[in-house]
């Protein structure tokens, strides 16, 4: 009933992609995951087929600067909101 497209800042997203390969003791490069992020962005966006775009019925939820839990609730409020 409710169509969401859900979002968040490149900046935001490496960060938090950086956090999580640190917390599993893995090496992480916050410019280089930075860099993929932007570029699978890129590429999802301008595919020839079903590219990445908000369709026009959904509504946009931005995540950027906000974590977890603070986006759970902003989901749930969204929702709630329109059903």
């Amino acid at each position: 009933d409710v169509k969401i497209f859900l979002t968040a800042d490149a900046k935001d997203r490496a960060q938090r992609r950086y956090l999580e390969l640190l917390e599993r003791g893995q090496q992480a490069d916050l410019e280089q995951i930075l860099a993929d992020v932007v570029e699978r962005d890129r590429q999802d966006m301008e595919r020839a087929i079903a590219p990445l775009k908000q369709a026009e019925d959904a509504i946009r939820v931005d995540t950027s600067d906000i974590d977890f839990d603070q986006s759970f609730a902003l989901l749930k409020h969204t929702i709630l909101e329109h059903i």
